[in-house]
This record gives structure tokens, C-alpha cells and sequence, in this order.
């Protein structure tokens, strides 16, 4: 059990990040259809298992003026490890995940597009199966740190991925 400032301030960290994954979320001027975000979530869930995901992100049920928070972090995370394959050019600058502009159908199919060339693509997912490279790494992080909560487990794939500079 963790001791109250500690716990306390695990709940601030997480807090603070769904404070900041909910202004990331794109916003229609209109609505998202249910349609169009189907494809996005099918597109999702064809790439998840590359992240080492096992579950399946659940269909959204609505139109939608905000994407929901939870599926906004897992975008992000996606986004983050595209952008360092494509800097480590594993990858073509085509396929950049990025929720910015995003604010009607149009934008939701597109993204739903590059996480189906993403799924598809080879050279993505060898890169996400590689080992870091340790020696341009800075030394390990001490293993006595805390964690907050499951969530670094799926980040802290994608970051020991993508090194000190990714973080």
C-alpha cells in the first residue's frame, strides 16, 4: 500500500494527465458520426496488438463532439511512436499520426486510413519490436522508482523504445 502523500500524488499525476489528454482530444465543429468513428476504433484495434495490447478498444456507441479521453491517450501514444519512427526514418512522413486539425469526419476517416497503413506496415512494426539501442541511451532509470498506475506499462514499452528522448 502506498502512503497517502504518495498515493496523493499519484492521483495528481494521473489527473493532470486527463486534464491534458482531454485538451489534446480533436473537436468536431459539428459532430463525429458513429460511422466514421467505427472505422476509426476497427482501424485502432487492427493496430493495438503491435503496441502489444491485448484488449480491444470497445465500438463507440454515438455521435460525438469530443473523442473520448481514454481513446485520446491511446492516439497519442500511437502518434508518439510515429513520430520517433519517422525521425529514426523506419517510416514514411505518410504515415504521422496526429490528432491536431482534426475537427469532422473527413479528419477521423483520415486518421483511420494511416492506422490501417500502420497495421499494414512492416517496417513499423519491426521498428516497435526492436530492441533500444543501449548505447546511445542514457543509463537505466533506478528500478526503486514508483509507479503510479498500469498505465506505464503500455508507455513504458513505447519509451524504452523510444529512448531518453521520447520521454
Amino acid at each position: 500500500m502506498l502512503p497517502d502523500s504518495l498515493g496523493q500524488t499519484a492521483l495528481d499525476y494521473k489527473n493532470a494527465q486527463d486534464a491534458s489528454m482531454s485538451e489534446m482530444a480533436p473537436r468536431a465543429t459539428r459532430m463525429f458520426t458513429k460511422g466514421a468513428l467505427d472505422k476509426l476504433v476497427k482501424a485502432f484495434n487492427r493496430l493495438a496488438p503491435a503496441f502489444g495490447l491485448q484488449e480491444t478498444y470497445p465500438a463507440i456507441g454515438s455521435d460525438l463532439k469530443v473523442l473520448p479521453t481514454d481513446f485520446v491517450k491511446q492516439l497519442v501514444m500511437v502518434g508518439s511512436a510515429t513520430r520517433e519512427a519517422i525521425a529514426q526514418d523506419a517510416i514514411d512522413q505518410d504515415l504521422l499520426v496526429s490528432l491536431d486539425g482534426i475537427v469532422n469526419d473527413n479528419g477521423i476517416l483520415m486518421l483511420a486510413s494511416k492506422l490501417d497503413g500502420l497495421s499494414r506496415s512492416r517496417p513499423f512494426k519491426m521498428w516497435l519490436t526492436e530492441a533500444p539501442d543501449q548505447t546511445e541511451s542514457e543509463p537505466m532509470e533506478s528500478e526503486s522508482e514508483p509507479v503510479a498506475d498500469s498505465e506505464p506499462d503500455l508507455m513504458g514499452m513505447l519509451k524504452s523504445r523510444m529512448g531518453p528522448s521520447g520521454a
